[in-house]
C-alpha cells in the first residue's frame, strides 16, 4: 500500500518538474551567498522525504526500550526540526502534502473498488473506464477500440 501511494505521488512530482526554483543561502565557510537551482518537483520530493524521515525518527523513539532520555530527546528535536523545515518549504511553494496523500488514497480506493466517491473527478473516471474497456477488448482478442 505504501508503495502505491509513493508511485502516485511520484506522478505528481514528475508533472511539477517544469520550472526552476532558485535557493539562496549564506555559506559561513566561504563568507558569501551561494545558490542552487532546483525544480518544484524536486522540492516536493524533498518535502515528502523530510516528513517521512521525521515519522521514522518518531517510530524509533516510540520503540525505544528506555524512558525519555537524552537520545530520545535528541531524536525528537531532530524530527521536529525536519517537520519545521518541510512545512516551511511546502508553505513557500504552495504544496500541501496531506492533500496530496489524501488524493492518492482516494485514487487507490477508486482503482481497488471501481466505485467513485461523491464529487469525484468525472474525467478521470471516464479515462479509467475507457482503459479498462480497451484492456478487456484486447484480452478477448477482438482488437476493437
Amino acid at each position: 500500500m505504501w508503495f502505491e501511494e509513493a508511485a502516485l505521488l511520484t506522478e505528481e512530482v514528475e508533472e511539477a518538474e517544469q520550472g526552476n526554483i532558485p535557493i539562496r543561502f549564506y555559506n559561513l565557510n566561504a563568507g558569501c551567498y551561494q545558490g542552487i537551482h532546483t525544480c518544484e518537483g524536486d522540492m516536493i520530493v524533498t518535502i515528502n522525504a523530510m516528513f517521512d524521515y521525521a515519522e521514522l525518527l518518531m517510530e524509533v523513539v516510540a520503540l525505544s526500550d528506555g524512558g525519555p532520555g537524552y537520545r530520545e530527546a535528541f531524536i525528537t528535536l531532530h524530527a521536529d526540526r525536519c517537520k519545521k523545515i518541510a512545512k516551511s518549504f511546502q508553505d513557500q511553494i504552495g504544496y500541501d502534502r496531506d492533500a496530496a496523500v489524501e488524493r492518492c488514497r482516494k485514487k487507490q480506493r477508486y482503482y481497488r473498488t471501481g466505485e467513485a466517491e461523491a464529487g469525484g473527478d468525472v474525467g478521470e473516471e471516464a479515462l479509467y473506464l475507457a482503459l479498462k474497456q480497451r484492456r478487456e477488448n484486447t484480452v478477448k482478442g477482438d482488437g476493437s477500440e
